[in-house]
């Protein structure tokens, strides 16, 4: 999963799904990548090539299992209610969130 929670690079309601390549160069992390991965996880830079469309309808998701790296593997699960949007283009899919999402260091929190 591919997401900006502070909408720098990309728009913050907005995640993607998608392959990237990881690099040999090791970032130094911030508060918010220690909170999310953990102090000990050595973070590296990636590089990920988002395409910019045409997007196509996939369907809604009505809710998402996922695993994150770092101190807290375990497995995680979200309902979104309502449902929200997949898109796909290339090899990336998208899940367009409603205006006012949170998606931060906690994981889906709203919707």
């Amino acid at each position: 999963m591919i997401h900006d929670p502070d909408g720098e690079a990309l728009d913050k309601c907005v995640v993607y799904v998608g392959p990237y390549r990881k690099k040999q160069e090791d970032v130094t992390h911030t508060s918010l990548s220690r909170r999310y991965f953990g102090a000990s996880y050595t973070l590296r830079r990636a590089a990920v090539d988002v395409p910019t469309g045409p997007w196509n309808s996939v369907g809604e998701v009505v809710a998402i299992t996922y695993q994150r790296a770092g101190a807290d593997t375990r497995m995680f699960r979200h309902k979104f209610n309502p449902s929200v949007l997949l898109s796909r283009s290339k090899s990336f899919y998208r899940i367009e969130l409603p205006d006012g999402c949170v998606v931060n260091h906690r994981g889906y929190v709203f919707p």
